[in-house]
């Protein structure tokens, strides 16, 4: 049986090697954090031609529990990468600029697509992609986002003018206003409102 002495040396050993595995962890972090912010800061010193520097909005998150962020724009919009973990993984390149996340002096970076950047940019919209959809008037937030795929279209954040509502639609019903007048005046029998004195038309069975 072990004495009293000996138990509170085999103890006192534990927490001592606690304690290193505790600094080695954070020394570990603080220097993945550290090359993390290098590559950032290399990108940065490649777009940075005139010193960019200007708050923006950024879409972040889901598309149910996704959020406007306020950041700094750092970059202007190239070519650039996000930062991951992992030896010898080649960076995947996509159009956008680099940001800070909250102020620069933190040297907290992130990549952000473009069309993630916050915008107000007039279009049409429709409301389904039934036969004999209608764009309505409303205006882009973003660009398109959540491409999951090739195939996928992906998806466009919009503000009716109607209604003032904000939804995320398919990029395919979203199209930018032509110049001069629209020559279509009809009636969507799908949207959530009603326009007044529009003409009638013959929809399909």
């Amino acid at each position: 049986m072990d004495s009293p002495t000996n138990s509170g040396m085999v103890q006192e050993n534990q927490m001592l090697h606690q304690h290193q595995r505790e600094m080695l962890n954070k020394k570990a972090e603080s220097t993945k954090k550290s090359r993390k912010r290098q590559k950032y800061e290399q990108q940065i010193r490649l777009l940075s031609d005139d010193h960019i520097q200007k708050k923006i909005c950024v879409w972040t998150g889901s598309m149910v529990d996704g959020y406007w962020k306020e950041v700094t724009q750092m970059t202007r919009m190239g070519d650039v990468s996000k930062v991951v973990g992992g030896r010898g993984k080649r960076p995947i390149l996509f159009h956008g600029a680099i940001v800070a996340l909250s102020n620069p002096k933190d040297r907290e970076y992130d990549a952000v697509p473009s069309s993630y950047f916050k915008t107000e940019v007039p279009c049409h919209a429709k409301h389904g992609s039934h036969h004999g959809a209608v764009g309505q008037p409303a205006t882009k937030l973003t660009g398109i986002c959540y491409t999951v795929a090739k195939e996928s279209t992906g998806y466009i954040k919009i503000q009716w003018h109607s209604d003032k509502a904000i939804v995320w639609i398919a990029a395919n019903r979203v199209e930018d206003n032509f110049r001069g007048k629209r020559k279509s005046n009809t009636t969507d029998r799908f949207a959530h409102t009603v326009i007044k004195h529009a003409r009638k038309v013959t929809l399909p069975p």
